[in-house]
C-alpha cells in the first residue's frame, strides 16, 4: 500500500486515451524539428538536472510492488514538473525491468515520517533524491539512456540493440541511415505499457509510426515497416512498465529492444527484429 501527502495518481489535465493491447496512446500530434543530436554526456546531465528540478511529495509505502512505485514516480514527474518549458517537455520517462520472479515487494518502515522516502523532515523532495533512495531500498539499479530512466536488477547489463550493416555496403548503410532518421522524426505523445508482450508492442509501433509520420507524405510512404523474427520456442520477457510522453520513435524502440534483449537491423525499408543471441543471416 502506498501513502502520499497528496493524491497525485489522478492527473489534473487528463488526456483522452485509447487502449491498444496493454498500450496507451494519446491522439495528439507533435512536431519534432531537426536538431543536432546531443552527446551521451549531455543527455545524462540534462536528465539529472531535470530530475533535480522536479519536487514531488514525500513517498511513504509499506509492502508495495516496485511496478506501482515506479508508476507513481513517473506520474508524479509529469504532475509536479512546473517550469517555463512547454508541456511536452514536462516529466521524465521511466522504464522497468524486473527479475524473473516478477513479484518484487519493497517495505520501508511503517509509513512514519522518519522512514519515508523523501527529504529529511520535509514533506517534499526532488525526484532525483526520491529515486535514489527508492533504488537503494529496492536493491535495484538504474541507468540513464538518452531521456529515459531504466530501472533494472543490479546484475543485469543492457547492450546496444542496433546491428549496423558493413561499412562497405553503401546502399545498406544509406537505407539504415534513412530509417534511423525517419524514426527520430516521429514523435509519439504518450506511450505506456504495463505487462505488454513484444508482439503487441511491435504492432503498436507499426500503427503509431503511420499515425504520427509526416502528413505531407503519401499514405503508402508513412510509417516504419517492422518484422519480428522469433523462433516458436523463444521466451521473450514482457515489458513490465514503460511510461513515456513526447518521445521520438527511435529512442522508444531502442529502449524496448534493450529491455527485451532483442537486436535489430535494417534490410531495405524493413526493420528486422531478432533475439540478441541469434546470428543475423547475410
Amino acid at each position: 500500500m502506498i501513502f502520499f501527502w497528496r493524491n497525485i495518481m489522478a492527473v489534473k489535465n487528463c488526456i483522452a486515451l485509447f487502449l491498444v493491447s496493454n498500450v496507451l496512446l494519446a491522439p495528439v500530434h507533435a512536431s519534432n524539428p531537426r536538431t543536432e543530436e546531443p552527446t551521451a554526456e549531455q543527455y545524462r546531465a540534462a536528465l539529472i538536472n531535470k530530475m533535480k528540478s522536479i519536487t514531488i511529495p514525500e513517498l511513504r509505502f509499506e509492502g508495495a510492488k516496485i511496478q506501482d512505485i515506479v508508476w507513481y514516480l513517473s506520474s508524479a514527474s509529469y504532475e509536479y514538473h512546473r517550469d517555463a518549458n512547454p508541456p511536452f517537455k514536462h516529466g521524465v520517462t521511466f522504464a522497468l525491468i524486473l527479475p524473473e520472479e516478477n513479484e518484487v515487494v519493497v517495505t520501508v518502515g511503517g509509513g512514519n515520517q522518519n522512514n519515508a522516502i523523501g527529504g529529511e523532515g520535509n514533506r517534499y523532495a526532488s525526484l532525483h533524491t526520491v529515486l535514489n533512495k527508492f533504488i537503494q531500498a529496492a536493491r535495484m539499479k538504474y541507468i540513464l539512456y538518452k531521456t529515459i530512466v531504466i530501472i533494472l536488477p543490479p546484475d543485469m547489463e543492457l547492450k546496444p540493440a542496433f546491428i549496423p550493416p558493413p561499412a562497405d555496403e553503401t546502399e545498406a548503410v544509406q537505407n539504415s541511415e534513412a530509417i534511423e532518421a525517419k524514426m527520430k522524426n516521429i514523435v509519439l505523445p504518450i506511450t505506456a505499457f504495463r505487462n505488454a508482450q513484444l508482439h503487441h508492442i511491435v504492432e503498436f509501433f507499426i500503427d503509431a509510426s503511420k499515425e504520427y509520420d509526416d502528413y505531407n507524405l503519401p499514405p503508402k510512404n508513412r510509417g516504419i515497416h517492422f518484422m519480428l523474427d522469433l523462433p516458436e520456442d523463444e521466451n521473450v520477457p514482457p515489458v513490465y512498465l514503460f511510461n513515456a510522453r513526447y518521445e521520438n520513435l527511435h529512442t522508444l524502440f531502442n529502449t524496448i529492444m534493450m529491455m527485451t534483449q532483442m537486436q535489430y537491423t535494417v534490410r531495405g525499408n524493413t526493420v528486422v527484429i531478432t533475439p540478441a543471441k541469434k546470428e543475423l543471416a547475410p
